[in-house]
């Protein structure tokens, strides 16, 4: 890496290979997990993933969680899966945030943006504050609920 804050896909890519090393399984049991749920994913796709070099549609970000389990991967949640509070995020060409202050936003809690150093970063949070503070994380959960209620999953089984 050349110091430049992590993707938000890389960020994930790296928790993916993370729990599935720790766990012992291979990219092949990944990828069966997820053909098993309806997605084509192949080797090379959770290699591709791993590695930063793929993004992942917002609907098999939400079903990442149930893949994972499937795959004997430990039972990750989906905030077990993003960034941490360590470190920056990019979450564009010319956006970037403390993992932090990104943790907290995903979380639905309230961050002190005098922890971010850049007006851009400022206005990036105060929407997603703002998202929040309209009920976002109710509404993700609720989509998150339907994703696994299609998927015959109890949220329980993987949150």
């Amino acid at each position: 890496m050349t110091g430049e804050p992590e993707t938000l896909r890389q960020w994930v890519g790296g928790r993916i290979r993370a729990l599935r090393e720790q766990h012992g399984q291979r990219q092949d049991d990944v990828a069966r997990a997820a053909r098993d749920l309806g997605l084509a994913w192949s080797r090379s796709k959770v290699a591709a993933l791993e590695r930063g070099d793929k993004a992942l549609p917002a609907e098999e970000l939400l079903l990442l969680p149930v893949v994972l389990a499937d795959a004997q991967c430990g039972q990750p949640s989906l905030a077990d899966l993003l960034p941490d509070g360590s470190g920056t995020v990019r979450l564009g060409d010319r956006t970037a945030m403390p993992a932090a202050v990104l943790a907290r936003a995903i979380r639905g809690e309230r961050a002190d943006t005098s922890e971010v150093n850049s007006p851009a970063i400022r206005e990036s949070f105060a929407r997603i504050e703002a998202w929040t503070e309209t009920g976002g994380p109710k509404r993700s959960t609720a989509v998150f609920g339907a994703v696994l209620a299609v998927s015959g999953r109890d949220r329980k089984s993987v949150v």
